[in-house]
């Protein structure tokens, strides 16, 4: 039910859901998840509470950092986001986060250097093409600014981080973790459903949440 409303926008409703869930059965995912409905809710002190009580992870870090930057805590947002960068690396979306706080704090090389750190990762981000685009540009570096700008008009469309994603409290993945969940809603929304897929590396089952 909590993924449902999630998957519907109904954040209020899978916050309820949600604490819930953490009074009778409470466990690292379902703290987890509650944090990411906090963040949409704009609620970021309670989101970050949400992540700190979770075991250490690069999801729970990642998010924490949304959360702090929510607060307008630039510092601790990057702090965050080091642990996250640290515990998974390839993660393009990490480093896209990284180099935005790191363009926040006027570290514009440091910032350069993780934008093309997450194109090495992910060649066709169109975030990465764009935003460091832009940097050069900035910086008078027209020749690469325009080549970034050329491969970003044929980039695919963005894909958003997997950490923003919500994972099922319910489940345990093949590898021991919970399995991530991608919402698709948009067609549905007006059936009153949420369309779930559910994933392990690949795709496992895909099921139909009803209201």
């Amino acid at each position: 039910a909590a993924v449902a409303e999630w998957g519907l926008g109904r954040y209020a409703a899978a916050s309820a859901a949600l604490e819930g869930m953490l009074r009778d059965c409470p466990s690292p995912a379902a703290a987890l998840n509650l944090g990411a409905v906090r963040l949409r809710l704009k609620e970021f002190a309670a989101a970050a509470r949400a992540f700190e009580s979770a075991p250490p992870s690069a999801r729970a870090s990642y998010l924490l950092a949304r959360a702090r930057e929510g607060e307008g805590n630039v510092t601790a947002a990057l702090a965050a986001i080091d642990r996250a960068a640290a515990l998974d690396p390839a993660e393009p979306a990490v480093a896209l986060r990284r180099a935005a706080l790191l363009t926040a704090l006027g570290r514009g090389a440091d910032a350069e250097g993780e934008l093309r750190r997450a194109l090495r990762l992910s060649p066709d981000s169109p975030q990465a093409l764009y935003r460091l685009s832009s940097l050069l540009r900035a910086r008078g570096a027209t020749a690469e600014a325009d080549s970034l700008a050329r491969r970003y008009g044929t980039a695919p469309r963005a894909r958003g981080c997997r950490y923003d994603d919500p994972i099922d409290p319910l489940e345990s993945a093949p590898a021991g973790g919970p399995h991530w969940i991608e919402i698709e809603i948009d067609a549905l929304k007006a059936r009153g459903a949420a369309s779930v897929l559910v994933e392990a590396g690949a795709v496992v089952a895909r099921r139909r949440v009803p209201q």
